[in-house]
Parts: C-alpha cells; structure tokens; sequence
C-alpha cells in the first residue's frame, strides 16, 4: 500500500537497487518522474520503449456495436494522455 505513484515506486524500489541496473519497460510517451527519482538514488535505469500512445477516434456506432447494447459500469484510464 501507499500512494501508487511513479515516484513512491521508484522510492520503495531504490533501497533494494542501489548500484544496480534495472530494465524499465515503458512507453514512448512517459512521467520522466520515476526514472529520474531511481538514478538520484543511484540505481541506473535502462529504458527500453516498447509502445507508443497513439490517438484513435472512433464514430460514435462503431463503439456502440462493439458494445453490443451493454451499458458500460465503469472506464480505467492509466494516462493522462489517455
């Protein structure tokens, strides 16, 4: 548990990591936050982008139809270029 940030991860992260070298996979576009808070603790980041955020726009009856009918309960977002 905490405050499920990037920069917590990286704080619960850099005491076991110190000296090392990780393997971060993420996306093109990314918080600089997590990487920078990881090398100020000494632990040596290696970035590997493996996707990219690109925008989509769907009409209005295509998501309709995929949606068959079912009324939606919830939407998760996990950027804020979502």
């Amino acid at each position: 548990e905490g405050p499920g940030d990037a920069e917590a991860l990286a704080d619960a992260l850099a005491g076991d990591y110190a000296g090392q070298t990780i393997v971060y996979l993420c996306g093109r576009v990314r918080f600089s936050g997590f990487e920078q808070r990881l090398q100020s603790a000494g632990v040596q980041v290696r970035t590997v982008e493996i996707y990219d955020t690109v925008a989509l726009d769907y009409p209005d009856e295509a998501v309709l139809a995929r949606l068959s009918g079912r009324p939606v309960e919830a939407v998760l977002l996990y950027s804020a270029k979502a």
